[in-house]
């Protein structure tokens, strides 16, 4: 049975992952109104957002994205698959985007901002799960449990 604390902040959940996604959205489109191509550089335009395309273009004419004779860069045949094809979001990120008439840096802006605002919203729910609640009164229990949880417990060993 969950804790009342949890069923108690259910309204300011649903408040409050939205907005912090908005917050990102806000922050980004700052930053795209200062430079267009913000998100339009290094890996992006080289790899991620024609792997992208290609996985529209395989949509489109209705076939699963997962083998393509235009996404294979390398003779890793177990490494070269599409970037997110297993991902209900990142195919549905690219279905929706790719219906739009955008340049390749708009995509580009549009694929980033929406994993950013999913991001944002994960992060959000993920403290308060957690119970973290910032350092703003001095207690940084919530920060020492967020640190210790199962969920980073093997962080150190990943890199």
């Amino acid at each position: 049975m969950p804790s009342s604390r949890r069923l108690t902040q259910t309204s300011s959940n649903f408040l409050g992952a939205p907005l912090a996604g908005l917050i990102v959205l806000a922050f980004c489109l700052i930053l795209l109104w200062h430079n267009p191509l913000v998100f339009w550089n290094d890996d992006y335009e080289l790899s991620v957002l024609p792997v992208f395309a290609d996985m529209a273009r395989s949509w489109s004419e209705g076939h699963w994205p997962i083998l393509s004779p235009y996404s294979w860069v390398c003779g890793n045949l177990a490494g070269e698959f599409q970037y997110g094809v297993f991902s209900v979001f990142v195919n549905a990120v690219v279905i929706v985007v790719w219906k739009f008439p955008l340049t390749f840096p708009q995509q580009a802006a549009a694929v980033s901002i929406a994993h950013l605002f999913a991001l944002a919203v994960g992060a959000f729910l993920l403290a308060r799960d957690r119970q973290f609640h910032g350092e703003a009164n001095g207690d940084s229990s919530g920060l020492r449990r967020l640190f210790t949880s199962s969920l980073l417990a093997d962080f150190p060993t990943r890199f």
